[in-house]
């Protein structure tokens, strides 16, 4: 039994040494000593970092999502008033609406008519 507790303590510290505590004990970085505190705060600080920026981009993205609501609506508006005003206009430039107009404005086709042609000069 002696020689299976030798094997096996042997096999255990070698294959699977104890991690010795590398947290509590102080780390250097490039040449800078930073203690147990330092690495929290800076760790810390990246994740302040890293939560700002997710909130500065959901605000953005919120205020570019209202932004497209608002031109959105005022394209529906201007499509709205453009088909209006095609309504509109072709009310207008009717032949009947054309001839009513004439009517009321009381205006006379009176004007003679002189139909000016080129002569060919070699005929």
């Amino acid at each position: 039994m002696e020689h299976t507790e030798n094997t096996d303590q042997v096999i255990f510290t070698d294959q699977y040494p104890i991690a010795s505590s590398t947290i509590l004990t102080s780390q250097s970085f490039h040449g800078l000593e930073l203690s147990r505190l330092y690495r929290f705060v800076i760790i810390f600080a990246l994740i302040v970092t890293c939560f700002l920026i997710l909130l500065w981009s959901r605000i953005e993205l919120n205020e570019a999502e209202g932004a497209l609501a608002k031109a959105q609506t005022t394209y529906k508006k201007a499509i709205e008033e453009n088909q209006r005003l095609q309504v509109e206009l072709s009310m207008l430039t009717s032949p009947s609406s054309i001839h009513n107009q004439i009517k009321a404005w009381k205006l006379e086709r009176n004007n003679k008519v002189v139909n000016v042609f080129e002569v060919n000069e070699s005929e």
